[in-house]
């Protein structure tokens, strides 16, 4: 920016500051200026000698009593263009406390005249719960404009954050309610233009309300482009690059003003660069490219402790750096956006719009998946818990190298599948993951078997607590398939995958049957060798579970055999748990069998084996 820009927008900026104050404060601010800069002091005073008299007049001298239906009353607050007063209604029998807004004489023009009643159009349509309702308003004997708002309770926004201290989620759901009242005054085609924490009001139940749409711009106004370029409703400190310069405020604008609400409610303060203890000159700090990094700006000033600091980095400086951009295009496309990026970020998900590194990507995947990522690193255990077996069998130094080679390279994809590129952008489920993992391990045939076998297992008994029946149905039998192809013959686990995929038959598919019938084939031929019995029964009384469910009483007759109430005394060394475990499946079976009092007995003696 050249010096004659900069120049400008510091006369700009001290003009309108100027115009808010009274005469003795404006004199005051105007002798203090010109000890340190006499040139712009003097450009001032020529400036506000030839202004508008309504520009500098004070607030309104001379009130009537009555404003339409309503009384006027105490001084509320004061205001760029105006003053705010409480109304009471004294006509239409009944009581009712409004907010009056009384513009300046500077409105006394027949074109802003004009404007003023075509706002009253815009307000009418934002019915919004966290947008300030407009309840009536007209023209005083053609002089004083006014409108009566809903009066709204509580404190403004920068009140609310000093009293009440809130938590780092507190502030960010407030900020989304915000958000989403701006997108939707957004999709009316209204623009606020000034939104700051005085414009915020903060009720019960952390429920903002938006204040000062009246000022607002209708995009599609053909006529209002002389007027947005004077910039008459902005503080400076909140406003966006291209006001500063004296273009034409939109929707990117708000956007840039939800992102410095955003970062002043997260660290306590503005993200500019202010030096030294004079006031600054605003134009200068918003269109330098220099803001201040909200990781760096967390400190005890910000009311948060170490965890809230800590989950403040997480994200949040990307999606409010990116709603100040400087540029407006680069900044989110809508409130909408703003909004779902903070939801995102409030359930630990990474945020849609895709900001944030790849490594703080995987990390929040991992720390909300965190069930499916524990099973994933119990399958991963698993392979490399075999691969160091696998190694020490080994006879030739090759066979070892490619054998480690294999078991890296299946770690490293299983962690990658925790990227969402790998689900097209998109956020998997945790299902999701185990099923896409489980894909790739049984389609990888250089993997070792064992290992192989043993991570389907344990992605198939994730994918159960999922509940996922059908999937892990898939995924167990393509464990099977790798545990016939591998030299590991011990029967227990052969019995244990048997017992999972009893648990998971389709019992209302045709062929559940010709299901149950192959398990029971497989588990006999497996019971021949020397097996644990604890392990023979769990598989069982499983199967004849999944019989009984199908309906095929004779089939559950013969596999419940093994679980009379007599177990105990028959198999003495049988741990607890298992005995339960078989008494219950069975007491389960004979219901679905229609036999309740044989239930009744069998679901007692599981529940007296605790």
């Amino acid at each position: 920016m050249s010096a004659d820009q900069t120049g400008f927008q510091q006369l700009r900026t001290h003009f309108h500051d100027l115009v808010e104050c009274a005469e003795d404060e404006r004199r005051r601010r105007l002798d203090l200026l010109g000890t340190t800069d006499p040139a712009l002091a003097e450009s001032l005073a020529g400036l506000l000698a030839h202004a508008d008299p309504g520009d500098l007049a004070p607030p309104v001298s001379w009130l009537p009593e009555q404003l339409g239906p309503f009384r006027i009353g105490e001084l509320l607050g004061r205001g760029g263009m105006g003053e705010v007063r409480v109304g009471e209604r004294v006509t239409g029998g009944f009581d009712q406390r409004v907010a009056l807004k009384l513009l300046k004489p500077l409105v006394h023009a027949p074109s802003l005249h004009q404007r003023f009643l075509r706002e009253r159009q815009v307000l009418a349509r934002l019915e919004h719960p966290h947008i300030a309702r407009l309840i009536d308003g007209g023209v005083h004997a053609q002089t004083l404009p006014w409108l009566a708002m809903e009066l709204v309770e509580g404190m403004d926004l920068g009140v609310w954050q000093r009293q009440q201290n809130p938590s780092l989620q507190r502030r960010i759901r407030l900020l989304i309610k915000v958000c989403d009242a701006v997108a939707f005054a957004h999709r009316q085609l209204v623009v606020h233009r000034d939104l700051k924490p005085a414009n915020i009001r903060v009720g019960a139940g952390d429920e903002p309300k938006l204040l000062d749409f009246g000022l607002a711009k209708l995009l599609d106004d053909p006529g209002s482009d002389a007027w947005s370029r004077y910039g008459l409703a902005m503080t400076p400190r909140y406003a966006a690059p291209e006001q500063m310069l004296g273009e034409r405020a939109s929707t990117a604008s708000d956007i840039h003003a939800l992102g410095v609400l955003g970062f002043e409610l997260v660290t306590g303060r503005l993200p500019f660069v202010v030096m030294g203890e004079a006031e600054p000159v605003w134009s200068t700090l918003i269109l330098s490219p220099e803001r201040i990094d909200l990781s760096t700006a967390l400190s005890a000033d910000s009311g948060l402790d170490a965890a809230g600091q800590a989950a403040a980095r997480r994200f949040l400086p990307g999606i409010l750096a990116r709603a100040m951009a400087r540029d407006a295009e680069t900044r989110h496309a809508s409130a909408s956006a703003l909004a779902d990026d903070l939801r995102d970020w409030l359930a630990g998900l990474p945020p849609r719009s895709g900001i944030g590194s790849t490594r703080e990507r995987v990390l929040a995947f991992v720390h909300r998946h965190r069930l499916a990522m524990s099973v994933a690193a119990m399958a991963l255990l698993g392979i490399l818990a075999s691969s160091g077996v696998a190694l020490q069998q080994a006879q030739v130094a090759r066979q070892q190298a490619q054998r480690a080679d294999q078991q890296t390279r299946a770690l490293l994809e299983v962690l990658a599948a925790a990227s969402p590129e790998h689900f097209s952008g998109r956020d998997p489920t945790a299902s999701e993951f185990l099923a896409d993992a489980a894909r790739r391990i049984h389609a990888d045939e250089s993997q070792d078997h064992t290992a192989a076998a043993r991570a389907l297992t344990q992605i198939g008994v994730g994918l159960i607590n999922l509940d996922k029946p059908g999937s892990a149905a898939g995924v167990l039998e393509q464990a099977w398939a790798r545990m016939d192809r591998s030299p590991d013959t011990r029967v227990e686990a052969r019995l244990d995958l048997i017992k999972l995929q009893a648990l998971v038959v389709d019992h209302d598919a045709g062929q559940a049957r010709a299901d149950l019938d192959r398990l029971a084939q497989r588990l006999r031929f497996w019971m021949a060798f020397d097996s644990d019995p604890e392990t023979s029964i769990s598989a069982q009384a499983a199967l004849g579970a999944g019989y009984a469910m199908a309906g095929l009483t004779a089939e559950a007759d013969l596999w419940f055999a093994c679980c009379g109430l007599d177990l105990v005394d028959r198999v003495p060394a049988l741990a607890n748990t298992t005995i339960e475990s078989a008494l219950r499946q069975k007491g389960r079976g004979l219901l679905f069998l229609g036999n309740p009092e044989a239930a009744a007995e069998s679901l007692k003696a599981s529940l007296e084996a605790i």
